[in-house]
């Protein structure tokens, strides 16, 4: 004996399949409009001051960092970069110099951070 149920359950399950991947698909679109950085204008690369000894002048760092951020139009500030000499820090440096950046500017700019390791 077929029940009503039984003949439309295909028919239901595609429709529930089409609903699930519309759920997922609006989901992901979103996710990764939240990704976008949405960069607009300049995006100068920071220099990387050293001291004598060659390790981070972070209050000229930090100077670099805000004279940046406060050029008219700078939309991010890209920081571990080439110009940072990124190569000569070592990992806990470059970690450094990303939470200096954060600090000093990423409630006024964008900051697209890089990092380097030698193999």
């Amino acid at each position: 004996m077929r029940l009503e149920s039984d003949i439309r359950l295909p028919e239901a399950g595609e429709r529930l399949d089409k609903l699930i991947g519309s759920l997922v698909s609006l989901a992901e679109n979103e996710f990764m409009a939240e990704l976008k950085l949405n960069l607009r204008g300049p995006i100068p690369a920071n220099l990387m001051p050293f001291k004598d000894d060659f390790s981070m002048d972070e209050a000229q760092y930090r100077r670099h960092l805000r004279w940046l951020a406060d050029v008219p139009g700078v939309g991010a500030i890209v920081c571990n970069g080439h110009a940072a000499e990124v190569a000569s820090l070592t990992e806990d440096e470059q970690r450094r110099a990303i939470a200096i950046a954060g600090h000093e500017v990423g409630g006024k700019v964008k900051l697209v951070a890089g990092t380097r390791l030698l193999s």
